[in-house]
């Protein structure tokens, strides 16, 4: 049956067209219908600071209320918005209530969606859930009205996630102090998070674009796109910055740059989180969770500690379920991460999720302790040629011409194992590259490693050339 555009594989993600009236109405019918089937008390939503983000909170609230379900708002006081992060921890303060946050995350500003968590903090995507929400919808289900409404609670535990945040990295009060951070609020939601984190840190941040507007007046929210951190490259180099930061819309993606502007990559931002938490382990073995397009340096790194890392298809939720698959099993995860620059920890109640406050804490706080600038660090973490992930605009109908082309001809440009399991992903001993079509965008990304700046340069020329020939363009 054919798939409803708006659902995708990890959320739903709706185009500033889909998010008409009369569509609104079906989405939000849907996702409370199919929430009020898991029998939860309650349901956490937070809303980020998008144009149409309170209009869906609204929307739904509502539907929750007066189908009897209870409901915690993750609200501040001034803005009625919150992070991704704060989200999921209010999730996990909250295990027995189901969840939706409202956000379309790094996404042009057009663009929003609803982010569904089931009870215990559990992110539902397409195969774990969604596919029942999206029946739903197809049939215009509407949620059960109960005679008894629901009660209404505000919260905002942000300062709790902080403290316990500095807890998890093993630092204490002004434990940056003397540290100098430029940070690119990029008028989404680390505007808010940051902030109090780093005061209780003690670091001394030169904050730009620091208030709320969905409509990114500055550049679109996304430090995977390298135009978006003009700002901060020019910001970093006015005074002596140890680094700068930033994030996406709901601030579960990490931006990091070094203090010459030039930006680190997931893998390189992984491995120093690593190298930082990893005497917190009271253990001998600990496990990592990483998606395929990941550099192999973050792999390599966990292995040199005597530790596993395991590779899991590209998407947030896959490493989430992998991790805590592992928890389950009593192994002791440290880390979860992906390219697109999700950055996952276990928090102390056992679930698992982004934390990019803990990410960005824990690359400055190995800094420090090592006395040395970032962009000298970052050098121990790049045992090979990695590309970076290039985004390329093409039609979903030249996509699957592009796929199958590169499925018959890849031995053309790699000569090595084809994998179709998430994308198309050829591999040998010591190159790789990953071409696979976004789930929330017309895009299809590539990105290549190898052991040689030649030989990586080559296979994205060759790939490049093929994407073009298919009518796709860099964007």
């Amino acid at each position: 049956m054919e798939r409803v555009e708006c659902f995708k594989s990890y959320d739903i993600r709706m185009t500033g067209e889909e998010q008409g009236p009369e569509n609104l109405d079906r989405v939000c019918n849907a996702a409370i219908a199919y929430l009020q089937t898991k029998n939860a008390p309650g349901i956490v939503l937070g809303a980020d600071m998008r144009i149409t983000s309170q209009i869906i909170k609204n929307s739904l609230l509502g539907r929750a209320l007066s189908s009897g379900m209870n409901v915690i708002s993750v609200q501040d006081t001034k803005n009625n918005a919150c992070s991704t992060p704060l989200f999921n921890y209010t999730c996990s303060l909250n295990p027995e209530n189901v969840g939706v946050m409202i956000t379309a995350s790094h996404n042009p500003k057009e663009y929003n969606g609803l982010k569904v968590n089931d009870t215990r903090c559990r992110s539902i995507g397409y195969n774990e859930g969604l596919y029942v929400c999206e029946d739903l919808y197809k049939r215009r289900t509407k949620p059960t009205v109960k005679s008894a409404t629901g009660n209404l609670t505000n919260t905002y535990p942000l300062e709790e996630m902080i403290i316990e945040t500095v807890e998890l990295l093993g630092m204490k009060q002004d434990s940056l102090k003397n540290v100098k951070i430029a940070f690119d609020c990029a008028n989404s939601m680390g505007t808010i998070d940051a902030k109090p984190f780093f005061n209780y840190l003690g670091a001394e941040v030169k904050y730009v674009n620091d208030w709320l507007d969905g409509t990114f007046p500055a550049h679109e929210s996304n430090p995977m796109i390298e135009k978006n951190l003009k700002t901060l490259q020019s910001l970093v180099k006015t005074d002596n910055f140890l680094c700068g930061a930033t994030g996406d819309g709901d601030y579960d993606r990490i931006g990091i740059i070094d203090e010459e502007g030039n930006p680190l990559f997931a893998h390189n931002m992984a491995t120093l989180a690593v190298r930082e938490i990893i005497n917190l382990a009271k253990v001998a073995e600990v496990h990592a969770i990483y998606a395929t397009t990941m550099g192999r340096s973050f792999r390599d790194a966990l292995q040199s500690f005597g530790g596993q890392a395991h590779r899991v298809p590209v998407g947030r939720i896959n490493i989430i379920n992998k991790g805590l698959e592992l928890m389950k099993q009593n192994k002791t995860v440290l880390i979860g991460a992906e390219g697109s620059n999700h950055i996952m920890f276990p928090d102390k109640r056992g679930n698992f999720y982004e934390n990019i406050l803990m990410a960005t804490g824990a690359i400055i706080s190995y800094c420090k302790r090592q006395d040395k600038q970032l962009s000298n660090v970052v050098e121990q973490t790049n045992n090979y040629a990695f590309l970076g992930e290039q985004n390329f605009e093409i039609s979903k109908k030249n996509t699957a011409k592009l796929r199958q082309y590169i499925e018959n001809n890849h031995k053309n440009i790699l000569d090595g194992k084809l994998s179709k399991d998430d994308g198309i992903l050829v591999e040998d001993e010591n190159s790789w590259f990953s071409l696979r079509e976004s789930n929330t965008e017309p895009l299809a990304r590539l990105n290549v490693e190898s052991d040689s700046i030649e030989k990586t340069n080559k296979i994205a020329k060759d790939i490049t050339e093929v994407i073009n020939s298919f009518g796709g363009s860099r964007k």
